[in-house]
């Protein structure tokens, strides 16, 4: 029997892993052995054990890790090193002395009772003086030294197969490579910010618009509009200006030279008398402002 070249799921994450018996019947007395691989699952692991196990009748098993039950003792736990659905081999060993027949199961937990182990959820019916309602199946790697005891038609089951276990033996059953399922994330962490107030962000709008004016120049920097473009004379301000600060100066040094002049000072007139053909000046002095004597 040759298994799917495609990968399948690891039998955890079809609900999880079970113990499960070697033998599909037992009669009363003697002892059954079950035995499960586990792999990591939302529950605890090795550094929470020991685990302990639990008998109960068919139907009566608590859902779930639960201390109530007859004892059985510790599981044995044994890390295989390998990884995902086979991490670990776990057994326990069932007393059936002193049981009716019936069908029973096993519960487990740690102790105190807290959580359970990994993907492990509880055990397989053991058939007990009774044939077993339906085929017992083992979830059990190819590899398990038990399957060399199991009778020939005792079902084992893994990634990729479902066969008996002298198909098992014969060499003609071929594991599947497995996907394992991501690890459980853990809860997630909530980080309390301090409270704000509110703040309003106005939504987007177009673009917005500016109107650019120039202002206007002053008079004395605009610029000269020249000949026939001004209502007026055709001079620009600043023209005028100029024009009315040199006459300004010249109309001073006029005035100096007017008062230099008006001094008191001697002159001399000519004079012609007609006798001659030559003239001689004549000195006149100014007017004494003394009184005569």
């Amino acid at each position: 029997m040759a298994a799917s070249a495609a990968p399948v799921p690891a039998p955890a994450a079809a609900g999880g892993t079970w113990l499960a018996p070697v033998r599909d019947r037992y009669e009363v007395g003697g002892s059954a052995t079950l035995v499960a691989y586990v792999g990591r699952g939302t529950p605890g692991w090795l550094d929470e054990g020991p685990y302990y196990g639990y008998l109960h009748e068919a139907g009566k098993a608590p859902g779930g890790p639960s201390p109530t039950g007859e004892p059985l003792g510790r599981l044995e736990i044994v890390e295989t090193g390998a990884s995902g659905w086979t991490a670990l081999r776990v057994s326990v060993e069932v007393p059936l002395t002193g049981l009716a027949p019936g069908r029973y199961e096993v519960g487990y937990c740690n102790d105190p009772c807290r959580n359970g182990l990994g993907d492990l959820i509880g055990s397989r019916t053991i058939n007990v003086g009774v044939d077993a309602a339906e085929p017992v199946v083992r979830e059990w790697p190819l590899d398990e030294p038990l399957i060399a005891i199991l009778a020939p038609a005792a079902l084992v089951s893994g990634p990729g197969y479902l066969a008996p276990a002298s198909e098992i033996r014969a060499g003609r059953v071929v594991a599947a490579p497995v996907v394992e399922p991501p690890l459980p994330a853990g809860p997630p962490t909530t980080i309390a910010l301090p409270p704000t107030g509110r703040q309003s962000v106005p939504a987007p709008g177009p673009p917005a618009t500016v109107d650019v004016v120039a202002a206007p120049l002053p008079p004395q920097l605009a610029p000269d509009p020249g000949p026939g473009r001004d209502s007026g004379s055709g001079s620009s301000p600043l023209a005028l200006l100029l024009g009315a600060l040199i006459a300004a100066l010249c109309t001073g040094g006029v005035l100096q030279a007017l008062r230099r002049l008006a001094a008191p000072m001697s002159y001399a007139t000519w004079r012609y008398d007609g006798s001659s053909s030559t003239s001689s000046p004549t000195t006149h002095a100014p007017a004494s402002s003394a009184p005569s004597s």
